[in-house]
């Protein structure tokens, strides 16, 4: 690809249009050659990438690719919204949409392959511009927009993120839920807004804990306890007063950015030795993960034994 070119691309996203390679000076028997090469492969209908940049995409990456290539090809003046702009701002999913959300403030209603245009009022404070040029709602509007459309669950994991990231505040999305106060779905963004809380750590935990209190227990995060050595550990969750809750996700023990340099079987020895002195202290621990965030059956039945046994280690 030329230099002209992919210039072009890094300012919309690393997608560019046939439109925009015959600018850069290619013919049009040299684009087919590109794209019949597979140097060139399509990202959404009518955009394209290097295969280069396809290729070295993660799952999130190549859904950008056709978020930006959406953008491309539709009206001027729309943006990502939706769980496509939760996307773009690098906020975590519990499943990658199917199709790309696009927001315009004018003209209809649209739904074309691949993706579907919204038609809403959309104030400049409503608007940003993500580093590689795309545009997509701002933080606190994408935030209102998923809790609006998704199940709870999967829309407080959002707002957890993005509360817990700094970039916005609870009164910036409670103020972007007032001005939208009359809009579909804003009941169930505000169960989402009462329910986010900063202090989750991962997406795991976010499920975690709605599906706890869900179930009807008492939930508190990032609680520091004592074990039987004295010495203080912050546990994931404290459920109704008396049983510490753990949400283990597999990237604990996998992930190089969690194990910090640790090698794994040293995590796993120190997790054993760390809920042995908690429950040594009388501490019934609760481990769960994602089978049992998606099974409250099995969730209830594991919050019930370990509470059995607190109450038991008191009247004791």
């Amino acid at each position: 690809m030329t230099p002209r070119l992919r210039g072009i691309a890094a300012r919309q996203g690393n997608v560019f249009s046939t439109g925009d390679a015959l600018r850069a000076g290619y013919t049009q028997q040299e684009v087919q050659r590109e794209r019949r090469r597979g140097e060139w492969q399509s990202v959404s209908k009518g955009a394209y990438a290097e295969r280069a940049v396809v290729e070295s995409a993660d799952e999130h990456a190549l859904f950008g690719l056709r978020v930006a290539g959406a953008l491309l090809t539709t009206r001027p003046g729309a943006c990502a919204s939706h769980a496509s702009a939760a996307v773009l701002h690098g906020l975590p999913l519990l499943r990658l949409p199917e199709g790309v959300d696009l927001t315009t403030d004018t003209g209809a209603h649209l739904a074309r392959r691949g993706y579907r245009l919204h038609v809403a009022p959309l104030p400049v404070e409503h608007r940003d511009t993500a580093a590689h040029g795309v545009s997509r709602t701002a933080l606190a509007r994408t935030v209102v927009d998923v809790a609006r459309r998704l199940p709870l669950e999967e829309a407080v994991v959002v707002a957890d993120a993005a509360l817990a990231s700094g970039k916005v505040s609870r009164a910036e999305v409670a103020a972007v839920l007032e001005w939208m106060q009359r809009w579909p779905g804003t009941a169930a963004a505000r169960r989402t807004l009462d329910s986010a809380d900063p202090r989750s750590e991962s997406p795991g935990e976010s499920l975690g804990r709605v599906r706890i209190v869900e179930l009807g227990y008492a939930v508190d995060l990032q609680v520091r306890v004592s074990g039987l050595s004295g010495r203080v550990y912050r546990v994931d969750f404290v459920i109704d007063g008396i049983v510490i809750g753990e949400f283990d996700g597999k990237a604990k023990y996998t992930d190089p950015a969690m194990l910090r340099g640790r090698d794994p079987s040293a995590v796993l020895v120190a997790e054993k030795l760390r809920q042995e002195d908690l429950e040594d202290a009388g501490w019934p621990v609760v481990r769960f993960g994602w089978r049992d965030a998606h099974d409250p059956a099995t969730l209830r039945r594991k919050i019930d034994a370990a509470l059995a046994r607190a109450r038991r280690n008191r009247a004791t």
